[in-house]
């Protein structure tokens, strides 16, 4: 394995490309107790919008189908992995999102066993058709849990109205007939494409020896089922948007909740989008963290009765800021951020305040060093959203 020093942070990670074209990074940490792995799959909610050949056929992937595939993933032919990680003493789960899914266990004895088990869920398809046609109902039901959730409905709706041929507007879930049509040949079709070793990245975290570890995973290769090039998503967004405005009816909730959204135009290249997205954080927390410049302001001056919340959505495609609020005057809050980011105001931040700023963030990502958990995740969103990998975003700050 080659070996990468960052200096600037005293961390050490070791990486290379099995045989089976499989990568591999190992965040070396000496003197820590757990251990974690990640096995990361490049296909995601947004790759629906692909097409894949089933019985010499092009067929659409349905909605839904990499957080289906997901769940059956767990299944080792009739026994649940999450059985045979938690005999070993280990926690395990796994999420999908836009652009990827990951598996991931943390242990803090018996590594390769646990190893073991994550390599041999991604080596082979073993759900069975009933298997299949039971885990509907448990997605069907999970999805019914959202139609419920207020956050939930007023994230779809704020990406329905901005996004006009997006799949950011579908729910990760799928839909009702999606997740009832769904079935073996495809979710089998989609394993032998997606889960190819060649499309495969494992994460590894911990005081685990590199040699070791290169050693045992030559000796478990996946292997490869020799699939075809897969080209990257090109989604093409229209900048305007679908719908300005929509209101929902919810008798769950008294007060009236908001989101307003900024759709913004789609940076394409990673190192131009990674600065902005700094750059929209130092803005945002500014005017809207807990101590920023307009929080005190408005809550004083009534316009807000609680903190305004604030996110920015950067993927394939996609770039978007989204305010929230819970408001009895939301017209009144809606109007003042849009005051906020007219052409003619200005944000008159002092040298003091930036620098106060770029500590913060220094600090936040520093934080994530302290624990084992926190790092492996946060290397493998970068890796798979960011121009540089994880240990140079302090760089990025400073």
């Amino acid at each position: 394995m080659k070996r990468k020093v960052y200096k600037n942070v005293d961390e050490v990670v070791y990486f290379t490309t099995l045989k089976n074209k499989m990568k591999v990074y190992l965040l070396y940490k000496p003197g820590f107790v757990e251990k974690d792995a990640y096995i990361v799959t490049k296909f995601g909610h947004f790759d629906s919008v692909r097409k894949i050949a089933i019985d010499g056929k092009k067929v659409k992937i349905p909605w839904g189908a990499a957080h289906f595939l997901e769940h059956r993933m767990f299944s080792i032919n009739d026994v649940d992995a999450t059985d045979l990680f938690a005999s070993f003493g280990a926690t395990c789960n796994a999420y999908t999102t836009y652009e990827k899914t990951a598996y991931y266990f943390s242990c803090q004895k018996n590594f390769y066993e646990c190893l073991n088990i994550l390599l041999t869920m991604m080596s082979s398809f073993t759900s069975t058709e009933k298997q299949i046609e039971n885990e509907k109902s448990i997605i069907l039901q999970e999805a019914n849990m959202y139609k419920e959730d207020p956050s939930h409905i007023i994230n779809k709706s704020i990406y329905e109205q901005a996004y006009i041929k997006h799949p950011i507007n579908i729910d990760i879930i799928g839909t009702e007939e999606t997740i009832k049509n769904t079935d073996h040949k495809t979710l089998k079709a989609i394993f032998d494409t997606f889960y190819d070793p060649s499309n495969l990245t494992l994460v590894v975290c911990g005081d685990i020896n590199h040699i070791e570890l290169e050693n045992y995973l030559n000796e478990h290769l996946i292997e490869s089922k020799n699939p075809k090039k897969i080209a990257l998503l090109n989604i093409n967004e229209p900048n305007e948007v679908k719908e300005e405005f929509k209101e929902i009816t919810l008798s769950t909730i008294s007060v009236p909740r908001l989101a307003l959204m900024y759709k913004l135009p789609a940076i394409k290249d990673k190192y131009k989008k990674d600065k902005m997205y700094f750059c929209y954080y130092f803005i945002l927390d500014y005017l809207f963290s807990s101590s920023g410049k307009l929080s005190e302001k408005w809550l004083k001056s009534n316009i807000i009765s609680t903190l305004v919340e604030y996110s920015v959505s950067s993927n394939i495609d996609l770039d978007c800021i989204i305010f929230y609020n819970i408001t009895d005057d939301v017209q009144k809050v809606v109007n003042a951020i849009k005051d906020v980011f007219s052409k003619n105001s200005k944000l008159n931040i002092t040298q003091e305040e930036f620098d106060d700023l770029k500590k913060a963030h220094y600090g936040y990502t520093l934080r994530a060093y302290e624990s084992v958990n926190g790092l492996c995740s946060y290397f493998v969103y970068d890796l798979f959203t960011s121009a540089n990998d994880y240990f140079k975003e302090v760089d990025e700050v400073k």
